[in-house]
C-alpha cells in the first residue's frame, strides 16, 4: 500500500492548464511569437519530472517543428515515454502480490529523485528496456486519450 501511495500521489496531482497550453500552441498558426514561446515551453517540459508534462513538451515539439527530422525525434521520444509509463504501471500493479518488488520500489522512492528517474530506475532494475521494440505501435499519449 505504501508503494502504491508513494508512486500514485505524483501522478494524481492536478496538471493545471496543460490542455489550454496545448490548444494555444497547436493553434499558433503563423504567429511567430506564440510559436517561439511554445517551442521554448516544449523544451522546458521535455525535461520535466512529470510524464504528463514531458508528453506535452514532446507533443508540442513534434507539431511545431519546422524540421521533419526534429518532429520525428520528438515523436520517437514520446513513443518511448508511453512505453516507459505503461510498463511502470504494470510493475505497480504487481506490488500487491509481490512483496519483494514492493520493498524494492519503496527503496527507490526513499533514495529520492524525480518521478521520471524513479520510473526509469524501476524499469532498469526489472530488466525492462526503456525503449519499445521496433514496430510495437506505442503511438498514443501518456494519458491514453490521443
Amino acid at each position: 500500500m505504501q508503494t502504491v501511495l508513494i508512486f500514485g500521489l505524483a501522478s494524481a496531482q492536478p496538471q493545471p492548464s496543460l490542455q489550454l497550453v496545448a490548444k494555444l500552441c497547436e493553434n499558433a498558426g503563423k504567429d511567430a511569437s506564440i510559436k517561439d514561446d511554445c517551442l521554448k515551453l516544449a523544451k522546458l517540459l521535455q525535461w520535466g519530472s512529470s510524464p504528463l508534462a514531458r508528453s506535452l513538451g514532446l507533443h508540442l515539439a513534434e507539431v511545431l517543428a519546422d524540421d521533419p527530422a526534429q518532429a520525428q525525434a520528438a515523436k520517437d521520444a514520446r513513443r518511448s515515454l508511453v512505453w516507459q509509463v505503461r510498463n511502470f504501471n504494470e510493475l505497480l500493479a504487481r506490488v500487491q502480490d509481490d512483496a519483494t518488488l514492493a520493498h524494492h520500489l519503496l527503496s527507490l522512492a526513499r533514495n529520492g529523485g524525480t518521478e521520471m528517474s524513479l520510473q526509469l530506475a524501476a524499469l532498469r532494475d526489472a530488466g525492462i528496456a526503456p525503449e519499445p521494440p521496433a514496430g510495437s505501435g506505442e503511438e498514443r499519449g501518456v494519458s491514453g486519450e490521443e
